[in-house]
């Protein structure tokens, strides 16, 4: 699994000047070689901060959008129902999707610079592979959320 080399990648893009959904886009490029072209990149530019707002959280996007577009080539088990398993595990690892809550939540040193932002940016590149890794290796069907059956996901 790709998750060290694609949370090391998040980090990367982030430490760019990258915004954490553009980040995580990328990060999703470079493992999994989907496109990612310059209008999905700009498109995300306004998915940082909460959507500038401080709502769900541009890592959380990122991971959601990634996963449609490899979705588009390559079906995940769970379908329809694959931005609720993102959601609940990135909420699972965080407590809470919105933005301005996670950095609400961080220590003094994290709120230096945009190191907690990184490290979470990170974790949330890792939590991606991990989940579809999860649905490559389900033994079962899973139902989508149209009730058709798809069977074990081709790695």
């Amino acid at each position: 699994m790709d998750t060290k080399r694609a949370s090391q990648i998040a980090g990367e893009e982030m430490k760019k000047g990258r915004n954490c959904c553009q980040a995580v886009l990328l990060a999703a490029k470079e493992v999994w070689s989907i496109p990612v072209d310059e209008n999905i990149l700009a498109a995300a530019a306004l998915m940082g901060e909460g959507m500038g707002a401080g709502c769900v959280c541009g890592a959380l996007s990122g991971i959601i959008m990634a996963s449609g577009i490899r979705q588009h080539y390559q079906a995940h088990p769970a379908g329809n129902n694959l931005p609720v398993i993102l959601h609940d595990a990135f909420k699972n690892e965080f407590g809470v999707t919105c933005c301005r809550a996670i950095k609400n939540k961080r220590t003094l040193v994290e709120k230096i610079g945009r190191r907690g932002c990184i490290q979470l940016t990170e974790r949330a590149a890792a939590i991606m592979l991990e989940e579809w890794e999860k649905g490559s290796n389900a033994n079962e069907d899973i139902c989508n959320s149209t009730g058709t059956k798809r069977g074990r996901m081709s790695s």
